[in-house]
């Protein structure tokens, strides 16, 4: 039966669909749901390929809002790859596992599965990777209001992003410093950081961001008084 399967070629899943090439014909490339990858990968015994399937799905129900089924298939990823000792994949997936321990507003468990992605990400000197942990690390500590270790983070993210000239981090993190200092109500120090946000999505010219980043600004002004 298994000399019916494809030789298969994979990659770690960016969107729902999740694509598997015929090696015999490199031209030839086949659209699987991650959830029909699985049970090709399984056949084939390929533990790898099985891990990338379940983090696919995991994403899917991540998408859907369905944040505990998210969590289970985040766990049979991850236990794959510490068994596989794939360190990118134990990464991606303890850095999964803390944002949706976030969104379920778990901040222990969060903080700790971030934590373990960042001993990785370091290890592996990603810093692109330390960068989202560090943002990550901030947002959460912003939530359990220790603002002092969220500013921190937060700053620690932008200085590597804009070492990495990577814009669109660079101005995820002023925003969230800027809504730091605007619920520790420093409201010039939330102006300053939402400026800065603005003037780099004006480069980037996002329109959605360009947009959230006029409101934050608005916002500040309304509360500060000034109309004009």
């Amino acid at each position: 039966a298994s000399s019916n399967l494809p030789t298969v070629k994979y990659s770690f899943p960016i969107t729902n669909n999740f694509w598997i090439s015929r090696l015999r014909d490199s031209s030839r490339c086949l659209s699987f749901q991650p959830s029909e990858a699985l049970e090709i990968f399984k056949q084939l015994g390929d533990k790898r390929g099985i891990s990338i399937s379940y983090s696919g799905l995991c994403r899917i129900c991540q998408q859907n809002q369905d944040i505990d089924k998210a969590i289970e298939y985040g766990y049979k990823a991850l236990e794959i790859s510490i068994n596989l000792n794939d360190k990118w994949g134990m990464a991606i997936q303890y850095g999964t596992l803390g944002w949706l321990y976030e969104q379920k507003q778990d901040f222990n468990k969060a903080t700790n599965y971030v934590l373990e992605a960042l001993k990785i990400a370091i290890k592996m000197g990603n810093k692109r990777g330390i960068s989202i942990d560090y943002r990550t690390l901030s947002r959460i500590y912003k939530q359990t209001q220790e603002f002092h270790k969220a500013v921190e983070y937060a700053l620690m993210a932008f200085n590597l992003d804009k070492e990495l000239n990577f814009c669109s981090g660079m101005a995820a993190n002023c925003t969230l410093l800027g809504n730091i200092y605007e619920e520790t109500r420093e409201l010039d120090k939330s102006l300053q950081y939402y400026k800065q946000a603005l003037d780099i999505q004006k480069e980037i010219s996002v329109t959605r961001y360009l947009t959230i980043a006029y409101a934050n600004l608005g916002r500040v002004y309304m509360e500060l008084k000034q109309y004009q």
